[in-house]
């Protein structure tokens, strides 16, 4: 048995997993990063091919996780462009790979399962380890351990305190919950995608498939009253999402019976689709590729020194040791799965973005066991918000950044929630460009600087020349910096020879992250000309709201058009909205091939007071994204755009970031970013010397340059290339 020692130890190389290993690795610690799967990723990986989803669904609009999580979504559409399709996944796993490898620090045990522990006092001393394509045996020797495993295998062996199933309504006070608790969970699903050939292909049932001519199968199947339906596109189909199985069964102990019961399930139906006739144009039509294991979704569930539930996550409340963020909906899928009674998913409103406190990623009992991943401190319900990949790949970083401040004073995880350590380590992931609700960040430098720019653009969208009929209300929001808006254009078409009435009603927020309509503030109406075609003043004399926006609401009118582009305008997004919904708002989008989609924008200008919202300041605020105002710098269109730094002493640098737009309101894309700087350079400007660095084909949203300058004066960037968009938008800028 070969014995591995390092200072940390992190078992599962799942999304999770490895950002924990690679957080912790970028602080200095040597990480073991135990994987039993051959590829990295696990459910996002391709044996599995879940999105990697986050906070980006939420009605806070500007929501996507930041931070190593982001670094690793960007990374992936470098590598393989068609993700979003569910395609190509072998490049993903290429994507994964290569960011592990890239870290010194980290030694990766592919294909090696974790499946004991040695202890003492309380503490895990070594985990017994064993891998199973070259039969060697491991011992991984480490003060410090992370299990992400998903089943928490090794914190369930050390004796972690834990649970399975649902809670009562009673345990957390929880109004989604059940009346008595049980041990039932969301059930697992095996993912599947469809192919098309320009000939026929023909599909023969395996016998130990079900056959879905016998009535008592398909009435399972087909329950439209209950959201189970086939799909029509079928082409388009990569999976669905509701055929689940499992939940009421062991997800662990039972894993190859529900593996078995879901390819009958997956096969048969697709002998339905292609053999039925039900279908029409489905004879070139084959399974490209079928997951080999289901993915999971819950099984244990780990007690830290906090259990995240769902009173939490409606009330968004502020934790003193929050870490991280997230916004999915408290989508709570149905234990029976395919054979359950009700709908498919329970889908719990979550108002906006909400933070997520260190208290619940460390065991409750186990000294040096760190949780990560769908096994941490949450119930049932809240299990159903943050069990999403990107989410949890965020709450992994700071479990990896933890460790390495553990490391650091010779303290135990539980020790890292007090004061000082809890301040710093909140500081180390808002500079490693993790988002924390709420938190100002810390620019270094730049707060003294004095920043210039070459231009500064106005907020407006005057460049519309197609239109939409205003068949949907449509809801234009509007930052302010100022206490009132007295009014604004837009630009509308009336179709008809005859004077029309446009309703609008006013909408106040009472949350700065979210992009959500609140209250009602006022209405008015205003008449339009027949056969007008032009800019329309609305004469709004409203005040601002808790939030800093107004909520512009064009009232549904089929005898009006309004004129739209397909611009995004950071910090002033339209929305559709609908009263009657819960929600009350979705997104404004025109959908594209490929999973993809355009934001469309309501044509605007003349905002007044007049409104300086895109100013270089904003680079130095603290905010790194829309919060409440835009927080960006936006250029005018221009050639080769600059943005200068100027400090009021020479200072003595040994870091420089740089922070773009990474398109944060969009979960997955299939093109690329058009607003993210593609090609720029940096003049840094000392007493005697002057340091050019040119960056060519960047395609992250944070650029971090680790290197140290000496009496440097000024700092200059100059924008020349963008993927699309006509303006340079950068969110900060900081200097250390």
């Amino acid at each position: 048995m070969e014995i591995i020692t390092s200072e940390l130890t992190v078992i599962g190389g799942g999304m999770a997993g490895m950002t924990a290993a690679i957080a912790a690795a970028r602080k200095g610690l040597k990480v073991t990063l135990v994987n039993n799967r051959p590829v990295l990723g696990g459910n996002h990986s391709s044996e599995l091919r879940v999105h990697y989803n986050g906070s980006s669904h939420s009605i806070s609009y500007y929501a996507r996780e930041a931070g190593i999580s982001d670094e690793i979504k960007l990374e992936i559409f470098k590598y393989n462009p068609r993700y979003n399709t569910k395609d190509d996944y072998e490049l993903t796993d290429m994507a994964l790979l290569e960011m592990v490898r890239r870290e010194p620090h980290i030694t990766l045990f592919s294909n090696t399962e974790a499946y004991d522990v040695s202890m003492d006092n309380g503490n895990i001393m070594a985990v017994y380890g064993r891998q199973l394509r070259t039969e060697k045996e491991y011992l991984f020797k480490s003060p410090l351990f992370v299990d992400a495993s998903g089943d928490g295998t090794i914190a369930h062996a050390a004796g972690a305190l834990y649970t399975v199933g649902r809670e009562s309504k009673d345990a957390y006070d929880e109004s989604l919950a059940v009346d008595e608790a049980d041990h039932k969970v969301m059930g697992s699903c095996i993912l599947f995608k469809v192919g098309r050939e320009n000939k026929k292909i023909p599909y023969v049932k395996p016998a130990f498939a079900y056959d879905y001519h016998n009535d008592d199968i398909l009435k399972w199947f087909i329950r439209p009253e209950t959201g189970r339906k086939v799909r029509e596109n079928i082409d388009e189909i990569d999976g669905i999402w509701w055929l689940s199985y499992g939940g009421e069964l062991d997800t662990i102990q039972d894993d190859n019976a529900i593996t078995l019961e879901l390819r009958k399930l997956v096969y048969g139906y697709w002998d339905y689709v292609k053999n039925s006739g039900q279908f029409d144009d489905v004879d070139n039509l084959y399974l490209k590729w079928v997951a080999s294991m289901p993915g999971k979704r819950e099984s244990r569930r780990f007690y830290g020194d906090y259990v995240l539930n769902q009173k939490d996550i409606e009330n968004k409340v502020v934790f003193e040791d929050a870490v991280s963020v997230a916004g999915w909906s408290l989508d709570i899928h149905d234990v029976g799965g395919i054979y359950g009674h009700g709908r498919p998913s329970q889908f719990g409103f979550v108002p906006g973005l909400y933070q997520v406190p260190y208290r619940m990623m460390y065991s409750k009992n186990i000294h040096n066991l760190f949780l990560a991943g769908r096994i941490t401190s949450a119930t049932h319900v809240a299990l159903g918000s943050i069990r999403v990949q990107q989410t949890l790949s965020a709450m992994a970083q700071a479990v990896g950044t933890a460790a390495a401040l553990s490391i650091k004073h010779q303290v135990m995880p539980r020790n890292i929630r007090d004061k000082p350590y809890m301040k710093e380590l909140q500081q180390v992931l808002q500079r490693d460009g993790q988002y924390i609700l709420g938190m100002k960040e810390d620019v270094g430098y730049v707060k003294d600087a004095h920043i210039t720019s070459s231009s500064v653009r106005l907020m407006e969208n005057t460049k519309v020349t197609d239109y939409v009929t205003l068949d949907k209300n449509f809801c234009l929001v509007l930052p302010t910096t100022t206490e009132t808006l007295e009014s604004v254009d837009i630009k509308l078409k009336n179709k008809t020879e005859r004077e029309q009435l446009l309703h609008v009603a006013v909408f106040g927020g009472e949350h700065v992250e979210n992009y959500f309509p609140d209250y009602k503030v006022k209405e008015i109406h205003v008449s339009v000309d027949g056969n007008f075609d032009g800019w329309l003043t609305l004469p709004l004399q409203c005040s601002r709201s808790k939030d800093m926006k107004h909520y512009i609401i064009l009232m549904k009118h089929e005898a009006l058009n309004v004129y739209v582009s397909k611009e995004r305008i950071t910090g002033a997004p339209t929305l559709i909205f609908d009263e009657r919904s819960e929600h009350k708002i979705k997104r404004f989008i025109e959908k594209l091939p490929l999973n993809d989609e355009v934001s469309r924008c309501i044509g605007f200008r003349n905002i007044t007071p007049s409104q300086h919202l895109y100013a270089a300041e904003n680079v130095a605020n603290g905010f790194s994204r829309p919060y409440g105002l835009p927080h960006v710098w936006v250029s005018e269109e221009e050639e080769h755009p600059w943005l200068e730094i100027t400090f009021p002493s020479p200072k003595n640098i040994e870091e420089i970031q740089i922070i773009f737009n990474p398109q944060m309101e969009t979960n997955n894309f299939s093109s690329p970013i058009r607003q993210l700087v593609k090609d720029y350079k940096i003049d840094i400007i000392t007493h005697d010397n002057s340091i050019c660095k040119v960056i060519r084909n960047n395609y992250q949203g944070l650029n971090r340059f680790m290197e140290t300058y000496d009496n440097v004066t000024t700092i200059r960037f100059t924008f020349e290339n963008t993927y699309g968009a006509r303006y340079i938008e950068v969110f900060g800028v900081k200097v250390f």
